[in-house]
Parts: structure tokens; C-alpha cells; sequence
């Protein structure tokens, strides 16, 4: 595996910009040489980390997933997150952990969020829908028809 510091390796509008948020732990990693790039879920902890990944993300569709480590379901639900990563690579993942920082709690309140997990859909730096629930049909049925 190769890190790319400071990129974002993407087989959409990501290509060749600098990291969102510019920390050394939001690297788009992929293997040297293979013919396809794993995208990784981007992780926010604060409000200007979001803002700023709401802001580069262009016209791209956002999935934002708000999560906790002591909610069951969102455990269950984090590797099929990012499967869906993999399979939609001109849409942005990204992963809130509330419990995470005193900040990623401040960016859980300001969006509202009072149950995990929690899904939020953005486009152009606009919510246009969300949702609660582990529910994969759902959220997969919404990135097709917003994307």
C-alpha cells in the first residue's frame, strides 16, 4: 500500500487536490500499480473540517454518516459504509464519530443530531435529505437517485 500525504486519490473530482482538511490521518490510501483505486471514508471531527469537505466537494453528492463507539448498529453498519465507497467513487463518504472530540460533539448539535446512526445528504453545500437508521437499502436507493 502507498499513502498520497496531503492528496486525495479519486477516480472522481478528488483527483489531485489537496487534502480536505490537511490532517495526516485523512489519506486516500491504494495499491501501487493496481488498476483500482479503494476509495476510504473521509473522516470529519469538527465543524470546519465539514465545512471545508462540504466545500471542495464541488457538485459532488456528500454522505455524511453520524455515528458513536457504543451504538451497536452503527458498528454493525461502518464496513458496509465504506463498501459503498468503493462502489460510488463521484460520491463523498464521510464519517462523524460524536463521541469522538468535544468538537465532533459541537458539529453532532449543530446538524441536529439526537439518534445514531444518522445520515445526511448534501449537495452544493445544501442538505437535501436525511435519515436515521441502519438501513442499507435506503441509503443506497437515495445516493443513486441523488447522485
Amino acid at each position: 500500500m502507498a499513502f498520497v500525504a496531503g492528496f486525495h486519490v479519486s477516480r472522481s473530482g478528488f483527483a489531485g487536490r489537496k487534502a480536505l482538511s490537511g490532517r495526516q490521518d485523512e489519506k486516500r490510501v491504494y495499491s501501487a500499480g493496481a488498476s483500482r483505486v479503494r476509495m476510504l471514508v473521509l473522516d470529519a471531527t469538527s465543524t470546519a473540517e465539514m465545512d471545508q469537505i462540504l466545500q471542495s466537494a464541488d457538485e459532488n453528492l456528500v454522505v455524511v454518516d453520524y455515528s458513536t463507539s457504543w451504538c451497536g448498529p452503527c458498528k454493525k453498519f461502518a464496513p458496509v459504509f465504506e463498501e459503498l465507497s468503493d462502489k460510488y467513487a463521484d460520491v463523498v463518504f464521510v464519517k462523524v464519530m460524536g463521541d469522538a472530540s468535544a468538537e465532533s460533539s459541537e458539529l453532532m448539535k449543530r446538524e441536529g443530531i439526537r439518534a445514531v446512526p444518522a445520515f445526511h445528504f448534501w449537495k452544493q453545500q445544501q442538505k437535501v435529505l436525511d435519515f436515521t437508521g441502519a438501513r442499507m437499502d435506503e441509503l443506497e436507493r437515495n445516493i443513486n437517485e441523488l447522485k
